[in-house]
């Protein structure tokens, strides 16, 4: 994996930064299409959301090849703009997708300053199996935190597997309340101290 180096998005160039939204919505389509199928339009709608002070960027030759988030206690990894939503998704649209992705992403979490809760991570689909995300991964397990938590579904058998050879141990399960319009049975969470 020579040439990818990972870094505090606040620390790199700006103009790479509305290539995070892009890898989001890339490795989020199938969530996000429920409310748009739309790709550039979410990329537009979320461009500008993402914290930098706690989102982590793996690059390689100006490109961003993937990304990861290392919340804690008030500080979450995206700050929704709902009139961004409105504008770019349509006004019904827009203003679901706040709603319901508000409720993932703004409430603040269950654990301590010390504890680091990974979220967001996905990768380019060209940058898949070379190590990009477990790269990553290995940059936030560097962070000052005394332990890190996340949360993988069920359907997503390759992270789980990345994490579970990453060391992190599964410590609760929660079952998904529709599963077929979610599209995962439940929510795993594993922490590693």
């Amino acid at each position: 994996m020579t040439g990818v180096t990972v870094a505090r998005m606040s620390e790199v160039d700006e103009r790479l930064h509305g290539q995070v939204a892009r890898v989001f919505v890339e490795a989020y389509a199938q969530d996000l299409a429920a409310l748009c199928a739309d790709q550039d339009r979410w990329a537009s709608a979320l461009d500008g959301c993402f914290a930098p002070d706690v989102f982590y960027v793996a690059v390689e030759d100006g490109k961003i090849l993937g990304i990861a988030a290392a919340s804690h206690g008030a500080r979450r990894a995206i700050r929704l703009d709902g009139a961004a939503l409105r504008r770019h998704l349509g006004v019904l649209r827009g203003a679901v997708a706040h709603l319901v992705l508000r409720r993932t992403f703004h409430r603040t979490l269950p654990y301590p300053e010390t504890t680091g809760y990974v979220e967001c991570v996905a990768t380019t689909p060209s940058a898949r199996g070379r190590g990009v995300a477990t790269a990553l991964m290995r940059h936030i397990e560097g962070l000052p935190f005394e332990e890190l938590v996340l949360e993988v579904t069920d359907a997503n058998a390759g992270a789980h597997r990345l994490y579970a050879h990453l060391g992190y141990q599964e410590f609760a399960r929660k079952r998904a309340r529709f599963p077929r319009l979610a599209g995962y049975r439940e929510a795993i969470s594993m922490r590693k101290r």
